[in-house]
């Protein structure tokens, strides 16, 4: 697949997550961090790991790739910058703030013969299948109603929010950006394109401590979300919320219909607090395989581009 990996932003996913998946599959890392504060940090944990402040231009003599795993709100420049570099990316979060800028990164990687891709990919294969499986055999029958949630705990999920992690409620879309897309990716690409979709705010803007700080954070987004469009003739509803003290992510599709009614749990799997690497496996499997077949690269840009826009980050 690929020798050389380039992750970009070392947060809590990147150390728990990503750089413990590469470093066991022995692939050649390179984290660019530019929190020089935190190269020690990479250091201690990872010593084999190479360190730069400043993204580097890709080996010549190995394939390779780069995952962005930078705040949502920097992944548009981040992606353009790598991909004029000529790295293969992946981008861990929604890859643009408009479907224009998302066809700009793709003009962009076919100047330079790289690709890109961009998360959510499914943590929970075994359902997806199930629920695809259920649809083209005609088990559900004539699809009349889809609901969808996603529940997680959010930024300040033990009543308080930590300084490095502010960005995620100063956004009045941000909670539908952070969640919405691992709704709405396998509705779009099992079900069918959602239309007309609407989004309504709880409008409630809780203040929460700042770890370690005096100061207090009002979130400018409010705690919950509900999209609500079809899907042909079929009811489409997305409900997203963050709420703090909640053990386990919800992650749920329901789909009514002629003959019976599913629902299906596409949860990430996590052993004994341990995050499995299946969505780290699938996300450069992904990139690999759009890195060799034309037609997957463009069913997947399309994919992003109706996400994109069911997001109504197109202003």
């Amino acid at each position: 697949m690929f020798e050389q990996i380039l992750i970009v932003g070392y947060g809590r996913i990147a150390e728990v997550l990503y750089v413990p998946y590469l470093q066991q599959k022995k692939y050649n890392i390179v984290v660019c961090e530019k929190n020089k504060e935190r190269h020690q940090l990479i250091k201690k944990s990872y010593p084999e790991v190479t360190i730069t402040d400043e993204i580097p231009l890709p080996s010549k003599r190995k394939k390779c790739a780069a995952i962005n795993l930078t705040p949502v709100q920097m992944h548009e420049e981040i992606n353009a910058m790598l991909l004029e570099k000529n790295w293969s990316v992946f981008t861990e979060k929604i890859a643009a703030e408009s479907t224009c800028a998302w066809n700009r990164l793709i003009a962009i990687s076919k100047k330079n013969n790289c690709t890109i891709v961009s998360a959510p990919v499914s943590a929970n294969f075994e359902q997806e299948n199930q629920m695809a499986h259920d649809l083209s055999t005609g088990a559900i029958g004539d699809v009349l109603e889809v609901h969808c949630q996603f529940i997680g705990g959010g930024p300040a999920r033990r009543g308080w929010i930590s300084e490095y992690r502010k960005w995620m409620l100063q956004s009045n879309d941000a909670i539908r950006v952070d969640l919405a897309p691992y709704l709405l990716t396998p509705t779009i690409k099992i079900i069918g394109a959602v239309e007309n979709i609407k989004w309504f705010s709880n409008r409630y803007h809780p203040v929460y401590p700042i770890r370690d700080r005096k100061e207090k954070l009002k979130s400018v987004c409010g705690t919950s979300e509900l999209g609500v469009g079809n899907i042909g003739e079929s009811i489409a509803t997305f409900l997203v919320a963050y709420r703090p003290n909640i053990n386990d992510v919800i992650t749920r599709i329901e789909i009514v219909g002629t003959k019976s009614t599913k629902m299906y749990n596409l949860a990430e799997t996590v052993n004994a607090g341990s995050h499995v690497y299946t969505r780290v496996e699938a996300g450069l499997n992904l990139l690999s395989e759009c890195c060799s077949n034309d037609k997957t690269c463009s069913l997947h840009h399309q994919l992003v581009s109706t996400v994109i826009h069911c997001l109504k980050i197109d202003r």
